[in-house]
Parts: structure tokens; C-alpha cells; sequence
């Protein structure tokens, strides 16, 4: 490589140009401990091995390591670093606790030795339960800002109400992936089933689902939305919100035709597995679905793993 070459390459601003013309994230900026002037002075060097070593092996190699120059330089990782791009900050946007402790709870089964660590977290500033149009317009900016406060030390988000509320500004407020509970949890069951129910809490909530089935092209692949009549707060009451849901399940399955069902509140988590035996049909917890999908996309994106 000539020297004029390796000059417009240690350049950060060029750089980062030919990273967004070949896909790629910016290699600079992109994590605020890393010192750019030292790492101009040893990239040229860096970026000819990154092409060496790239060329009969994966993409995703290259990728790696243009966003982790800490890696190929030798040099020392920053403390924290590798455990931010593995944190996964779940956030619960209704300020009930119970709520964020079930969710936590929920995930008890994804946290696996050297895997992403789970962090579960709720927006007291929210309403008890979000279970209206208003609700959710009232969370939408304060999800963006919980996300953007959190971009410097989380790897991935995950919304974890069934209306995705502040997903796509949430997007934008962040660099990390945010990934919505409902959207995962219903391609999780697509992907299950011909066709897939709804176990909602409460009637009004059913229009607004409705709508989001439709933006998201799944329409079709409806069965039914029905709700238990039960609000967010509500469902502490286990035997009760249990005997509901598994009421709302059967009514899905048998009148319906759904081969396949979905929480449609981050507060029924507890019952899925026993409403899956009682109905003998996959059950979907959407939050579940959503870390599931946040884990694979840290991994496959995380070189050293």
C-alpha cells in the first residue's frame, strides 16, 4: 500500500466514509473511551492486515475489527468495555416493580456462563401500567431518553411492552440495537405456528394490537386478540389472571384456530410455561423472545465470542 493510501485511510473522517460505502458501522466514534489519535498512528498497518485477513474468511471478521481496534492493535481493552457490548438493559416502561421483577425473573433461563448479562430496569416516570393510546403516546419520549442515557454501557435494549411503545424513536436515540418485545414475540410464533392468538389484558388494547399487526405485515397470520380483562396491576393476582388466561388460551385455540399463543403483557411471563401445558400449543413470551434475539445478534457481532 503506498504511503498517499495509508494516509487517506488513517484519516478518521475517510474512514469512516469507506466503512458506511462497504455497510460497515464508523470505525471511529463509535466508543468514546478510544483515543483516535492513537490509533491513527498505528491504523494503516492495521486496516492492511484487516484486508489480509479478510479476504478468505468471514465479513464479519473485518467488522469486528474495525470496531474493536483495541483488539488487533494488542493494545489493553478499556475497563468495561467488553462487558457493555454484552449488557442487555431490558426496560420495563410502566413504573410498576413487580412487573420489572417478573421480567427479571423471566430471564433467569437466558443468563448463561460467558453469555450477555441481563439487565432489567423500570421508567418510574411512567404510568402503573400502560394499557391505553394515551399511555403509550405519555412513555414514548421517555423511553428515548432512558435509551439515549444508556448508549455509552448497553449492548443491546429490548421495550418490554407488548405495544413497543418509543421503539422507533428509541432506534434513533441510540446506536445499539433495540429490539421490541411484541414484534419479537409474534415472528417468534410465526415462526411456531400457521396461525398465532393473542392473550391481551384489557378490550381496548385489542384496536391499537390491530393496528401494529397490520404495519407489520402479519395481519393475515392472525388467529385472534382476545383479552383477559385484566389490567397490568391486577395481574399479581395469580390464580385469578391464570385461570383467566388459560379461559382466553382455549377460546384461541378451539373458536379461534390459533396453533400457537402470545403474551401479550410482559406481567403474564409466570404463567407460560404452565398455560403451555394446559393447552398443550407452543406459548410465546414475548420478552423472552426479544433477549433471545438481542443475544444471537451480540454474538454473531462480538468477534471474541
Amino acid at each position: 500500500m503506498d504511503v498517499a493510501a495509508r494516509d487517506r485511510i488513517a484519516d478518521p473522517e475517510e474512514l469512516n466514509s469507506a466503512c458506511a460505502r462497504a455497510g460497515l458501522r464508523p470505525a471511529f466514534g463509535q466508543r468514546p473511551q478510544i483515543d483516535d489519535s492513537t490509533v491513527r498512528g498505528v491504523f494503516p498497518e492495521l486496516v492492511e492486515q484487516c484486508i489480509d485477513r479478510a479476504r478468505p474468511v468471514l465479513r464479519d471478521d473485518l467488522i469486528g475489527m474495525v470496531n474493536n481496534p483495541h483488539r488487533l492493535a494488542g493494545g489493553p481493552v478499556p475497563a468495561g468495555a467488553e462487558r457493555t457490548a454484552m449488557r442487555i438493559v431490558v426496560l420495563n416502561p410502566n413504573s410498576t416493580q413487580a412487573v420489572t421483577e417478573g421480567i427479571d425473573a423471566a430471564l433467569e433461563p437466558l443468563r448463561l456462563g460467558g453469555g450477555p448479562e441481563f439487565e432489567c430496569a423500570t421508567l418510574t416516570e411512567g404510568p402503573p401500567g400502560i394499557e391505553t393510546d394515551a399511555h403509550v403516546a405519555a412513555v414514548v419520549a421517555p423511553v428515548a431518553r432512558f435509551v439515549a442515557s444508556r448508549d455509552h454501557d448497553a449492548g443491546a435494549f429490548i421495550i418490554a411492552c407488548f405495544s413497543d411503545p418509543g421503539l422507533a424513536e428509541a432506534r434513533r436515540a441510540t446506536r445499539r440495537p433495540v429490539l421490541g418485545m411484541a414484534a419479537c414475540g409474534i415472528f417468534t410464533a410465526i415462526g411456531l405456528g400457521s396461525r398465532f392468538g393473542v392473550i391481551s389484558i384489557l378490550d381496548e388494547a385489542i384496536p391499537r394490537h390491530l393496528r401494529y399487526y397490520d404495519a407489520l405485515g402479519i395481519g393475515s397470520r392472525l388467529a385472534g386478540d382476545r383479552a383477559v380483562g385484566i389490567g397490568v396491576t391486577g395481574l399479581a393476582d395469580g390464580p385469578r389472571t391464570l385461570q383467566r388466561m388459560t379461559a382466553t388460551g382455549r377460546a384461541l385455540r378451539d373458536e379461534d384456530g390459533a396453533d400457537v399463543l402470545v403474551l401479550g403483557c410482559a406481567g403474564m411471563a409466570q404463567h407460560r410455561e404452565r398455560l403451555e401445558s394446559s393447552l398443550g400449543i407452543p406459548v410465546v413470551d414475548p420478552v423472552r423472545a426479544a433477549a433471545g434475539m438481542a443475544i444471537s445478534v451480540l454474538v454473531s457481532h462480538d468477534p471474541g465470542m
